[in-house]
């Protein structure tokens, strides 16, 4: 596949790739975490797992994946995904778990991926990374894509499970920014639907959430030590100080 022609139009978003699109294709830059996945996004289509970009090909500079339609939930927020938010969160667990069935037992064959154990345990899978409502597409409030999977690690199932309820309920620092104003009230409520769309009870995601960020943070800021993008930049930008401050936040907060 070519990209011949200058008719890509840039999408909105791509922090670390630049994404563009042309028609029902999203034309990617290539990276050295590319063919593992490549592997991945293969893997999951032979699975036939919905809302997760297929590839269609890729040349020396490019990959080129589905369009997936749908925009990012990114700050503020939309009424869509505010309030109760039962078709949102329902839509992201279920996802989640249906995601985790399909991922089960696949292990990437003679490429690296960009961060994360280079063998996995037996209890590891293979991660989304990265998994915000910023990489989470909808259309009035329900879930039509997940997007970005260049962050893709081997880890814990439970990772995937504590970073959507951090970042989507959200039990972090930036719950006023996103929902507006809020009580417990409303995030258990929240909480406990993402949970049993799931299958997982509350206090086992509780329990794990301090894990995930302690690995996390430490995990990017040796990266960024040896020198690794984009961990440099997230480094620079703050990412793992903002991520200690939400470690702090939910243990006084929810343990």
């Amino acid at each position: 596949m070519t990209d011949s022609g200058d008719d890509w139009t840039p999408l909105r978003g791509g922090n670390v790739n630049t994404v563009s699109r042309r028609g029902e294709v999203v034309r990617r830059e290539l990276s050295a975490v590319s063919p593992a996945v490549h592997q991945l996004l293969q893997h999951l289509e032979a699975r036939a797992l919905p809302l997760v970009p297929r590839l269609l090909g890729r040349d020396v500079r490019h990959e080129y994946l589905t369009y997936l339609p749908g925009a990012p939930v990114l700050r503020p927020w939309p009424d869509a995904v505010r309030g109760r938010g039962e078709a949102w969160l329902t839509d992201l667990g279920g996802w989640l778990r249906a995601y985790h069935d399909a991922a089960r037992g696949f292990r990437v064959k003679g490429a690296p991926f960009l961060w994360g154990p280079v063998e996995p345990d037996r209890k590891m899978l293979v991660t989304h990374g990265d998994l915000g409502p910023w990489n989470c597409l909808h259309q009035d409030g329900r879930l039509t894509g997940v997007i970005d999977w260049d962050l893709a690690r081997y880890g814990d199932p439970l990772d995937d499970v504590a970073e959507l309820a951090l970042e989507a309920i959200p039990l972090n620092l930036r719950s006023g920014e996103t929902l507006g104003e809020v009580d417990r009230e409303l995030l258990e409520s929240r909480l406990e639907l993402f949970c049993q769309a799931y299958g997982i009870p509350v206090q086992d995601v509780l329990g794990h959430v301090p894990a995930y960020l302690k690995t996390v943070i430490d995990d990017m800021r040796d990266l960024a030590l040896r020198g690794v993008e984009p961990f440099i930049a997230f480094e620079q930008g703050g990412m793992s100080a903002g991520l200690e401050d939400d470690l702090r936040y939910f243990l006084d907060t929810w343990l």
